[in-house]
């Protein structure tokens, strides 16, 4: 495979700090929701969850505004993701799922809160949410994956998904000890064995995270190296035929993002139709502008 080349471009710069629009990340704090993010279907609109703030930017326009959370600061927002009209699905701290519109006016909100009921969730943040074309949501978080209906209603849970992937028919590729059995709207996909070749890294697993229009899906993996005391991250994209397209170590020595060389950490990636990964982390060294977001296009 040849060297992949790789176009980085820096989306936003942000000081370390507890204010509206900083991040509170080490040495602010070492123990948090993290900072889920999501990017419509253009590429040009991105919505970070930054605590009880929703920090939404118009790559297009050049502009960056803060959302407040629907139920005032008791409440934090733990995922996002872009809906049908214009429309956000946000994930609250209450475990509740709310749609906003872009200004922010709650619409709808749904879910039973914490526990193990059908219409409830369980477990820990961040948690990674997707909709589907027929406008489905997906929620994601450690190995459940739940299932709601345009109208917010349960219509199932899967147990032992580590990743999952929507496409662009509809639908859900998931990794993990379930389904065990398979059907036309939800499938089984196993890690690819062209990942575990020229691992430098032979023992630390890949998990899904994302599919592009082509069906390529995307995987990462981390990893920590002592030396450094930093937490690698890698990703790649394999092909529908399960062979491998490209692979990048994104941060620290060797990776592509330059301003997280030095000791740093990826925070949370997500990737547009169109192939392009995106990448919020940020570096140990100093406050101000130590938390970067950047887009990734990588080509072969």
């Amino acid at each position: 495979m040849r060297k992949p080349i790789v176009q980085v471009d820096t989306l936003l710069k942000a000081d370390k700090g507890r204010a509206a629009g900083q991040f509170a990340v080490p040495p602010i704090q070492y123990d948090g929701a993290g900072y889920p993010f999501a990017v419509d279907s253009s590429g040009d609109r991105i919505a970070i969850c930054n605590d009880a703030n929703l920090l939404l930017l118009d790559l297009k326009r050049r502009s960056k505004r803060l959302l407040r959370a629907p139920l005032g600061d008791q409440t934090e927002f733990w995922g996002v993701a872009f809906a049908p009209q214009n429309h956000l699905y946000v994930f609250l701290s209450d475990y509740t799922v709310a749609l906003l519109n872009l200004q922010g006016n709650l619409l709808k909100r749904f879910g039973g809160g914490f526990g193990e009921r059908a219409d409830q969730f369980a477990g820990a943040p961040p948690y990674r949410l997707a909709v589907r074309r027929d406008g489905s949501l997906l929620i994601h978080e450690d190995e459940r994956l739940y299932l709601y209906s345009p109208a917010g209603e349960p219509l199932s849970r899967l147990d032992g998904i580590v990743g999952f992937a929507a496409d662009k028919q509809g639908r859900i590729w998931c990794q993990g000890d379930a389904p065990r059995t398979p059907s036309e709207e939800v499938r089984r996909v196993e890690m690819p064995a062209a990942l575990a070749e020229g691992s430098s890294a032979p023992n630390v697993s890949w998990y899904l995270f994302g599919a592009d229009r082509w069906n390529s899906f995307f995987w990462a993996r981390e990893w920590y190296i002592k030396e450094a005391q930093t937490l690698i991250t890698e990703v790649a994209r394999t092909r529908a035929d399960g062979s491998l397209s490209w692979r990048v170590q994104l941060n620290g020595r060797g990776g592509v993002l330059r301003d997280l060389i030095p000791k740093s950490q990826v925070q949370w990636l997500t990737v547009d139709e169109a192939g392009r990964l995106y990448v919020l982390g940020w570096t140990f060294r100093g406050i101000k502008r130590a938390v970067g977001l950047y887009r990734v296009s990588v080509s072969t």
